[in-house]
């Protein structure tokens, strides 16, 4: 049960409670009636518990309980203070209950087993929004009410108590008057304290009393819309009318009359459009808002748009910015579904012609010029399917003109289908060419099926498929101009100097790139696909399968899963997986790095940033799958046999690794050698599995952490990053070995990169078979720098 409906269950009490909170007796305790005599009602359930009595307090425990309760009254009277801000929840129940009786009122005028399918299904989801809406406000107000008469019971008990404690002081001739006075004194505030409560709950029941009203007449009109559908959906393959080649039956058909009420029709849209406005009214600034920040955004990037490349990908973007106006204007116009809660139609209608303005000034200059034709032919088919539902339904005159949309949406997809084969350009290039082909074919088909269902008297489905169709078409179009320009827009921020200021930007901005445009596409096609089932008006069958198959639970063991569980688990697990490398790569590169610290330490504190979101990431990604802690510990079993039997090395290399984050024997851009390996180069990176190490011949050499922690590995850059070599030479015998050696130093002594401590030393190693030996010892300042230096030391000694 949801808690809206649990809401419109409690009404009825509450206004009865109501109606003797506003009697005169209302703040007496005797004439509560949950309390009988000395009975005591349980303040979580509210149930009266006959067998627990209101006893007087003790005098001996009366200041202390005196103290107690009056802490008590205090925090009631906050509760009070707090809920009492009711502004903002009456103003918002307010305007959703304005905004559903507007489209309720509306319905009232119509007849719902005469309205399309379109319509019927902009209502059902309308409605639904709107009751979304409300138990989203509703249970924070049921929540408050459990309070609040938690609050109210525990004042009655209050009250009771200490009036006993007061009839008994007065019946003991020895007591002090001094304690009736401290009595008198709490029983006025819990008197002040339960006024306040009740208004307070007056309040409420005034809010829900509303909420009743509408609610009923909610579920009445989606029950209604519902079986409408289901009406329609069952009558959809049986004919409506009469075939067209019998003319004289569809010319005098009662039921399908040649022209209709235009004038009521009419009337009635412009009223539910006059019953819309006062509860949109306050979104139209929101409107404009929307309006002017886009409009501002895209100046800005016009103006920018001079610093940016030649390159071909930003031809696109640089046009559409080149035209502020349509751009921004395109953007609020496909926001009016977001904006107003609940419109009427005609403003869906009117806002989604208007689309057409900005579109056709910014798509058709992208377009091939052989494809202009073929793109505003689809404009004209979608002006014309969309003026066409102003015709009343099921008269003759809608039947024509939905017959010559079909005839019409046949002949542009079997010409442009034509022209595709022949080769005269191309709209798409690439694999979108065939996906291109492959929907022409089927709105073809689709079309001359529709002209042959019309034809034959199936005029309600032939309309389904029709309207359906060429709207999806013209959607299909402008959420692909959109995804041009969100890619655009990425491109060209990726290309500007703002976010290349980071150096984690600039190192995976190609991939970053990639990553977003193919994520801003693989949005545009989900949202065309759920306007496309929509607009076929079978989005809310779609709804119900999908929630079905996602919320089917199947036992493994002691574990309950379901299949919406497991993707919820996987999608968390993935967004956890890549926030963590993001995360890790701008605190390395980018926030530590500015900080002094030391790159290995950098390196460890991201690697342990990544970790930690991807644990956390696990652990919720648990939780929202309705996996509990002892399941988790099930879990964790199974793992740990799995561990026992064959996973030891991975253990192994990940305790490794953390002993390599945590101890840094080796770090991030230390020069090592691996004895048992033979291999000499740079670390780059410390996993927590496996590290790897560049050689100073290009290779990158994945190495198990276990190797670095249990061989011996030589770290040439651990405490500082100098380097001592050696330059062995030999002269013929009868040379002055002084000379050799000064020599040596004065070579050392010129060399600017030769450092001047620790001393460089020149030594007489000793007598060779065919030479006297000398060996010169200096040292470089950094270990990259050990290669070159000695070249040309050999140089200069030579």
């Amino acid at each position: 049960m949801t808690a809206f409906e649990k809401l419109r269950q409690t009404w009825p009490l509450l206004l009865i409670a109501g109606a003797f909170l506003t009697s005169p007796a209302a703040g007496s305790a005797q004439n509560i009636p949950l309390i009988g005599g000395e009975q005591q009602a349980d303040s979580t359930t509210g149930i009266t518990d006959r067998s627990r009595t209101i006893q007087s307090i003790p005098l001996d425990q009366a200041p202390r309980r005196l103290e107690s309760d009056t802490e008590r009254l205090r925090e009631i009277q906050r509760d009070v203070q707090r809920y009492r801000g009711l502004e903002r929840t009456r103003s918002e129940v307010a305007e959703i209950l304005q905004g559903t009786s507007a489209i309720l009122d509306n319905l009232d005028h119509l007849s719902v087993a005469d309205m399309r399918a379109s319509d019927l299904s902009r209502f059902r989801q309308s409605l639904e929004r709107q009751k979304d809406r409300l138990e989203a406000r509703t249970s924070s107000l049921e929540r408050r009410l459990v309070t609040l008469e938690r609050e109210q019971l525990e004042l009655t008990r209050i009250q009771r108590q200490w009036e006993l404690t007061r009839d008994s002081i007065s019946a003991d001739t020895m007591s002090t008057s001094a304690f009736e006075t401290g009595i008198d004194r709490m029983l006025a505030r819990v008197d002040s304290t339960s006024a306040g409560l009740d208004s307070l709950l007056l309040e409420f029941l005034d809010i829900g009393e509303s909420v009743a009203g509408v609610g009923v007449r909610l579920d009445t009109a989606l029950d209604a819309i519902r079986e409408a559908q289901a009406t329609k959906r069952r009558m959809l393959l049986v004919p409506d009318s009469p075939p067209i080649w019998r003319l004289a039956a569809v010319l005098n058909s009662d039921d399908h009359p040649i022209l209709g009420d235009v004038a009521a029709y009419l009337a009635g849209d412009a009223r539910a459009f006059r019953d819309s406005l006062p509860a949109d009214r306050t979104r139209v600034l929101l409107h404009l808002l929307i309006f002017l920040l886009a409009l501002g955004s895209f100046l800005w990037l016009s103006r920018k748009s001079d610093t940016w490349s030649e390159a071909e990908e930003l031809a696109a973007i640089r046009h559409i910015v080149s035209r502020p106006y349509s751009a921004a204007a395109l953007t609020a116009l496909l926001a009016t579904n977001w904006v107003y809660p609940h419109p009427s139609f005609l403003v869906l209608d009117v806002a989604l012609i208007l689309t057409l303005i900005p579109v056709s000034r910014l798509l058709p200059p992208l377009v091939l010029e052989e494809r202009k034709s073929s793109l505003y032919g689809l404009f004209a088919l979608f002006l014309a399917s969309r003026l066409t539902v102003l015709l009343p339904p099921e008269s003759l005159a809608e039947r024509l003109a939905f017959l010559c949309l079909a005839i019409a949406a046949a002949t542009w997809s079997a010409l442009l289908l034509r022209s595709l084969r022949d080769g005269e350009g191309t709209l798409v290039q690439g694999r979108w060419h065939a996906v291109l082909v492959g929907a022409l074919r089927i709105g073809l088909v689709l079309s001359v099926l529709a002209v042959l269902l019309n034809l034959a008297g199936w005029v309600d489905l032939s309309d389904v498929l029709i309207q359906g169709l060429i709207p999806a078409g013209y959607v299909a179009i402008v959420l692909t101009l959109a995804a041009m320009m969100l890619v655009g827009i990425t491109r060209a921020l990726a290309a500007g100097p703002t976010l290349n200021r980071s150096k984690a930007f600039q190192e995976n901005r190609d991939r970053i790139v990639r990553l977003a445009s193919g994520a801003i596409r693989a949005l545009a096609i989900l949202v065309w696909l759920w306007s496309a089932f929509a607009l076929f008006g079978l989005d809310q069958e779609l709804v119900g399968q999908l929630r079905g198959i996602l919320t089917h639970e199947f036992s493994i063991g002691a574990v309950d899963i379901s299949i919406g569980g497991v993707l919820l688990f996987l999608l968390i697990l993935w967004l956890a997986t890549w926030l963590g490398r993001i995360v890790r790569t701008v605190l390395r590169d980018d926030v530590l790095a500015g900080l002094s610290i030391p790159p290995g330490q950098a390196d460890a504190w991201s690697t342990l940033a990544q970790w930690a979101i991807l644990l956390a990431g696990i652990l919720f990604a648990a939780a929202s799958a309705g996996i509990g802690g002892g399941q988790l510990a099930v879990l964790a079993g199974a793992l740990g046999v799995g561990i026992g039997f064959g996973l030891q090395n991975i253990v192994n290399n990940f305790v490794s690794g953390f002993i390599l984050i945590f101890e840094q024997p080796i770090k991030a851009g230390d020069k090592v050698e691996v004895s048992s390996l033979g291999l000499l180069g740079e670390v780059r990176r410390i996993g927590i599995r496996s590290s790897t190490i560049r050689t100073f011949d290009g290779a990158d050499v994945v190495v198990p952490n276990s190797n670095l922690i249990q061989s011996e590995v030589v770290n040439w850059t651990l405490s500082d990053s100098k380097r001592r070599f050696q330059v062995e030479v030999g002269v013929k015998y009868g040379t002055d070995p002084q000379r050799v050696i000064d020599l040596l130093l004065e070579v050392a002594a010129e060399h600017p990169r030769v450092l001047k401590y620790p001393t460089p030393t020149a030594l007489f190693m000793g007598f060779g078979d065919s030479s006297l030996n000398f060996r010169l010892n200096i040292w470089s300042a950094t270990f990259e720098d050990f290669f070159a230096l000695r070249s040309e030391v050999n140089v200069l000694v030579n």
